[in-house]
């Protein structure tokens, strides 16, 4: 599962393309099968202050800051088998 932003903070992005695995899903679908894991992400919509003029792929960000790595490895599974599956 690729994700944007890993080496630049505590924070990265996933973006759910139509097509691609995992694509299709809606930004709240994505959240709430996350939260049925166990795992707290959140939607890209809660940042912006205006829509964006088109549509564009569901995105969640993924914030890690605070995680021991072996908690972020079991997160990203938990993430793979909420979303990919």
């Amino acid at each position: 599962m690729g994700c944007s932003g890993l080496g630049r903070g505590e924070l990265a992005v996933r973006n759910f393309w139509p097509g691609n695995k995992g694509g299709g899903r809606t930004e709240q679908e994505l959240i709430r099968r996350a939260a049925e894991m166990g795992v707290k992400v959140y939607g890209l919509s809660e940042a912006r202050i205006a829509p964006p003029a088109d549509e564009g792929p569901a995105t969640v960000l993924l914030g890690y800051g605070g995680l021991k790595q072996p908690e972020i490895t079991a997160g990203v599974g938990l993430l793979a088998d909420a979303w990919l599956k």
